[in-house]
C-alpha cells in the first residue's frame, strides 16, 4: 500500500504540457521584442566601429603625408559589399593616385556583414551634395591639396533605425569633425 501512494506521488511531480506551452509562448514574445532592440544596438555599434575607423585612416593619412614629405590620398570605395577605403600616394604631375592595391576595409570582421555603408561627397554651398568627389588628397604638410573638395564628408549608415553618422574633413587644416543625422546633410552648421 505504500508502494502505491509513492508511484502516485511521484506520477503527480513535474510539468504539463499546458505549463510548458506558456513557458515557450512567453519566452517566444519576450524574444520578439528584444530582438528589433539588439539588432539597432549591435548595428549602431558597428557603424561607430566604422567611423572610428575612418578617422583614424584619414589622420593615418595626413600623418604618412608629412612624415614621407610626400602627398597621400584618402578615396572611399563605395562599389565594396564592405565599407573599404583606399589609401596611397598622390602624383601631382599627372593628378592620379597610386593605391598599390592598399585597401582597408573598416570595422573589423564584425562589418563582413554588409549591412554598414560608406559614401563620400562634398558639400556644396547651396546645401545639396556632390557626390562625384568620393577622395580626399592631403599635402606634405597635411592639409588638404584642394579647397574645392571642402567641406569633404564621408557618411556612415547602419541600416534602418541607427543613427547616421559621419566624419567631415572641414576646413582648409584638415581639421576632422563628427557629426550624425542632420548635422551630416548639412556639415556647415557645425563649422563655425
Amino acid at each position: 500500500m505504500k508502494r502505491l501512494r509513492t508511484l502516485a506521488k511521484q506520477s503527480e511531480a513535474g510539468f504539463t504540457l499546458i505549463e510548458l506551452l506558456v513557458v515557450i509562448v512567453i519566452a517566444g514574445v519576450l524574444a520578439g521584442i528584444a530582438a528589433p532592440s539588439w539588432f539597432a544596438f549591435s548595428n549602431r555599434q558597428r557603424a561607430i566601429a566604422v567611423r572610428s575607423d575612418v578617422i583614424q585612416a584619414v589622420k593615418t593619412a595626413q600623418q604618412d603625408a608629412i612624415q614621407l614629405r610626400q602627398a597621400r590620398q584618402v578615396e572611399v570605395v563605395s562599389t565594396a559589399t564592405n565599407p573599404t577605403l583606399r589609401i596611397g600616394s598622390l602624383d601631382f604631375s599627372t593628378g592620379t593616385a597610386v593605391f598599390n592595391g592598399r585597401e582597408q576595409v573598416l570595422g573589423g570582421e564584425a562589418n563582413k556583414t554588409g549591412q554598414i555603408t560608406v559614401t563620400a561627397y562634398r558639400a556644396l554651398p547651396n546645401g545639396t551634395r556632390d557626390t562625384t568627389v568620393n577622395s580626399i588628397a592631403f599635402n606634405h604638410q597635411g592639409l588638404p591639396t584642394d579647397r574645392n573638395r571642402l567641406p569633404f564628408v564621408v557618411t556612415i549608415s547602419g541600416g534602418p533605425g541607427t543613427i547616421q553618422q559621419c566624419v567631415i574633413v572641414a576646413n582648409l587644416l584638415g581639421s576632422l569633425k563628427t557629426a550624425n543625422n542632420t548635422e551630416c546633410d548639412n556639415p556647415r552648421v557645425g563649422l563655425n
